[in-house]
């Protein structure tokens, strides 16, 4: 088993919605090769799917203006959520001036409405 290179957030609830307390949230890790779930880890395989995509660079406190903006895109454009968002984080955060810099793809899955 080799790990991917990419790390995965995948967020099942809305942080304006529920309180960080409920919020439901995985990180995955892409895997090649096989490997056993064990009582910790767990395997899971992600259907192919249909998704909206925006980059996030920038600090992790603008990440409600990347969802808002995305989101926007979404209901424009005829379409609903299908499913859990996800983050593909493209490089390792940064600190600069106190802030935390992510870069991320931001997936938000879809389906006509």
């Amino acid at each position: 088993m080799r790990p991917g290179f990419k790390a995965i957030g995948v967020f099942h609830d809305n942080p304006n919605e529920k309180s960080p307390a409920e919020c439901k949230s995985w990180i995955g890790i892409p895997i090649k090769g096989e490997v056993s779930p064990d009582e910790e880890i767990k395997i899971e395989d992600m259907s192919s799917m249909d998704v909206a995509v925006i980059k996030h660079k920038g600090p992790a406190s603008e990440y409600g203006e990347t969802y808002k903006k995305v989101h926007g895109w979404i209901e424009e454009n005829g379409y609903e959520l299908a499913g859990p968002c996800l983050e593909v984080y493209s490089k390792k955060p940064k600190v600069v001036n106190g802030e935390t810099i992510i870069y991320s793809k931001v997936q938000v899955p879809i389906k006509k409405k």
